[in-house]
């Protein structure tokens, strides 16, 4: 299996993030307290801000790990996507990321709380594209940050466990859930295993019926990484 060359430089000066940060978290918090703070695309006022906040996330990722030019997405075929994102680069792990992580956790949790087959069956029919573009995009960027964490241990701090912590439970309720010892001792192979875990989450969430022909690619894409990851840890694991 294709694997990650090694971590993303910063193409932006620390400056430059800092700003676009603010930026967003301002936006952010004025969304929150606007009158209207809808996030589903049936909202009376329309899908404004279930876009919206999709593009956000993207643009919090974007900050950390371009993965546009990585995607393949134009070919349409699932294997090329698939080893386009095996041989991304992976982010470099900076106090800044966890904006973006976050923002990927809850982007994936929202549908685990709904129920994953629910979702599937009745919710995808009303997601735009770019709504599952940027849901794609968090998939692949937890994937790639934990790869991140896995190659060098020191990166797992304490704040970095309390994340990981979260993605766990995701994962628990999601009925993908990782052997209890997990919620302690975060070892290498386990977290590229719930990196995997979370593709794996995001193709079972875009199985179901969808009006464009494009979000079909994206969950066979998906499926195909998941099992390329799989692959690759289970053949290590048999070495």
């Amino acid at each position: 299996m294709p694997v990650s060359a090694g971590d993303q430089p910063s193409s932006l000066p620390v400056e430059f993030l800092t700003k676009f940060h603010t930026a967003l978290r301002r936006w952010q918090k004025s969304w929150e307290t606007s009158s209207d703070p809808s996030i589903t695309p049936s909202s009376p006022k329309g899908p404004l801000g279930f876009n919206a906040t999709a593009i956000f996330r993207i643009a919090c990722i974007r900050l950390h790990l371009n993965l546009g030019p990585h995607r393949s997405l134009r070919t349409g075929d699932p294997e090329v996507i698939a080893s386009a994102f095996c041989n991304a680069l992976r982010p470099a792990q900076t106090p800044q990321i966890y904006q973006a992580v976050l923002q990927s956790i809850h982007a994936l949790s929202i549908p685990v709380r709904l129920g994953v087959e629910y979702v599937a069956r009745t919710q995808t029919l009303t997601w735009s594209t770019i709504h599952a573009l940027s849901n794609l995009e968090c998939a692949v960027f937890l994937c790639k940050w934990l790869e991140t964490l896995a190659s060098d241990p020191s990166h797992v701090s304490k704040d970095t466990r309390r994340i990981l912590r979260i993605i766990t439970s995701v994962l628990r309720e999601a009925d993908l859930a990782p052997p209890v010892n997990w919620a302690g001792d975060f070892q290498p192979d386990q977290l590229r295993r719930m990196g995997a875990m979370l593709v794996r989450l995001l193709s079972e969430i875009l199985k179901g019926p969808h009006v464009f022909e494009m979000m079909y690619v994206f969950c066979d894409s998906l499926r195909t990484y998941a099992n390329l990851l799989e692959n690759d840890l289970d053949s290590n694991m048999a070495e």
